[in-house]
């Protein structure tokens, strides 16, 4: 079956993405690893149950008699949207991954259809991707705990499926850090909430912004200690990346791929509804992967209304 997987990886590779597959035998230990951190309290029990509780270990229940997960990584680049506000346009970042949609169908799509073509089967696989990728040898840990891969630094997104492929080589190996991250302390210096520590090497998750702009119960508004000036992305956060010396190459490549006029963004400060919204503004918000996240993007908008985004 090896040639099966080597036919795989090489067209990944055509789209610009890079891949490894490992053994389904190592599912057991990703779940345990996970849960560990958890139950020790490495990992912040409500951030678990918000953000990770949906993973699902059991490749079965997934796809019957998988044999092997492909974990794939595909670059993406900053995303700008502009909004007009009070006379005023103000450029938003979206971080790399949010706006993923395309990509992520695309690369679906090829290896459903590749291993369909011999016989075959895959699944999405809903566990965790960063510990995938860097278990497999696809990716490296930064210090601030995001994955980083060569020739696309922290600005990539990770996929994984279960497949019923027989492995040949496994690639499964020890997690390593990224080479400069031991003796370099800029994310920790950089990350305004004090996520990064320097007494761990786990983040604390419950700490990082992007757990607050993520965060979408109704009517939740930001803690009160969390400053104006730390919010910087309409999604997630920015703030370990930009200033990471690993990403330089990346970070100033963006492209804007939605801009939003007066009267559409006070339809979305008002929190109208989707269904209502005209279609030429669910069409930008779907160009920006907002309508999954409308829920708190009236109030993930208003913070960044300030002097340092005008443009």
């Amino acid at each position: 079956m090896s040639f099966i997987s080597e036919e795989i990886i090489l067209k990944l590779e055509k789209l610009g993405c890079s891949a490894k597959i490992v053994s389904i035998s190592h599912i057991n230990e990703m779940r345990d690893e996970l849960f560990a951190l958890r139950d020790n309290n490495f990992i912040d029990k409500k951030l678990y149950e918000d953000m990770l509780s949906g993973m699902n270990f059991d490749s079965d229940s997934v796809l019957k008699n998988a044999k092997s997960i492909i974990v794939v990584a595909a670059p993406q680049i900053i995303t700008k949207a502009s909004f007009q506000n009070k006379n005023n346009t103000y450029s938003l970042t979206i971080p790399p991954t949010y706006v993923a949609d395309y990509i992520i169908c695309k690369v679906t799509a090829l290896i459903y259809e590749t291993v369909s073509d011999h016989g075959f089967s895959a699944e999405k696989a809903p566990i965790p991707k960063k510990q995938l990728a860097v278990k497999s040898g696809l990716a490296k840990y930064g210090r601030n705990n995001i994955t980083y891969i060569n020739g696309m630094g922290s600005f990539h997104t990770l996929m994984g499926y279960y497949t019923d492929l027989d492995l040949l080589v496994d690639s499964w190996q020890v997690a390593e850090i990224t080479n400069g991250c031991t003796n370099c302390s800029v994310c920790l210096k950089n990350c305004p909430t004090g996520a990064i520590s320097a007494n761990r090497f786990l983040i604390h998750g419950e700490k990082c912004m992007t757990y607050f702009n993520e965060y979408s119960l109704p009517n939740y508004d930001f803690p009160e200690w969390i400053k104006a000036e730390w919010h910087n992305s309409l999604v997630g956060c920015m703030s370990c990346q930009l200033k990471c010396p690993k990403n330089a190459t990346f970070v100033n490549k963006h492209i804007e791929l939605a801009a939003f006029t007066e009267e559409e963004t006070n339809l979305i400060l008002d929190k109208v509804p989707l269904n209502i919204l005209p279609e030429d503004t669910l069409k930008k918000l779907d160009n920006i992967a907002m309508t999954s996240n409308y829920s708190f993007l009236s109030r993930n908008i208003g913070v960044l209304f300030t002097d340092k985004y005008k443009i």
